[in-house]
């Protein structure tokens, strides 16, 4: 299948980076299949990246992406129990603000 990536700024709040996710998922007509620290080398600031796969044209809305860190202190599935109606898609590493931070993301 084919799919699209783009880098996300590692300075920006996990919120903005929601919201671009989101953005992007609903504007492209796409979904999300993975978030990941950029493998980039060479780059002025911390990246991220997203990538999507198609969805085809016939299919619903998807629910919107939450994403929600997991500190240190806590399991995902502790997280998770905050979100009862989103199911996890995956965890990951990502840049928030310039600090690598795990996160769950849920839809």
């Amino acid at each position: 299948m084919d799919t699209l990536s783009g880098n996300i700024a590692g300075s920006a709040t996990l919120e903005q980076q929601e919201t671009t996710l989101n953005d992007t998922e609903r504007g492209g007509g796409l979904n999300l299949v993975s978030f990941e620290i950029s493998e980039q080398t060479g780059l002025p600031e911390h990246k991220n990246t997203a990538t999507f796969d198609f969805r085809d044209s016939g299919h619903d809305e998807i629910p919107m992406l939450k994403l929600v860190e997991v500190p240190d202190n806590k399991t995902k599935s502790e997280v998770k129990k905050g979100f009862p109606d989103k199911q996890e898609l995956f965890t990951t590493d990502v840049w928030v603000t310039d600090v690598i931070k795990k996160v769950l993301v849920l839809r």
